[in-house]
């Protein structure tokens, strides 16, 4: 699939253009093509933090033990999650601290 994006001039080079190619008001537009996805796959994050519908047994217990805090308490669990992610840990740990982080997130906003 290819895609087009435009960005206005206002977000590009304004009224001052750039170079012969580029005059001063003119349109940006790009067209995108993903060619290739590097990386490994990240499974989604299905779990509902109200129902616990579609949350592994893993995660229906961190939810189940997160649903009494406050919202400030939260936030301090989200603040040292985020620590956590500048640290070198192992794929699985990893991933398991950013699960953590989207299901507090959706924790936070059911308060």
């Amino acid at each position: 699939d290819k895609w087009e994006l435009y960005i206005p001039s206002e977000l590009g080079y304004g009224e001052r253009g750039s170079g012969a190619k580029i005059g001063g008001g003119d349109v940006l537009v790009f067209t995108i093509e993903i060619l290739k996805i590097k990386g490994d796959k990240v499974p989604a994050v299905k779990c509902d933090v109200k129902t616990l519908e579609g949350c592994d047994d893993k995660e229906s217990k961190y939810v189940t033990g997160k649903r009494a805090l406050a919202v400030g308490e939260i936030e301090s669990e989200i603040t040292r999650l985020n620590g956590m992610t500048k640290k070198s840990m192992a794929a699985a740990q990893a991933g398991w601290v950013q699960r953590r982080l989207f299901l507090l997130q959706k924790l936070k906003a059911e308060l």
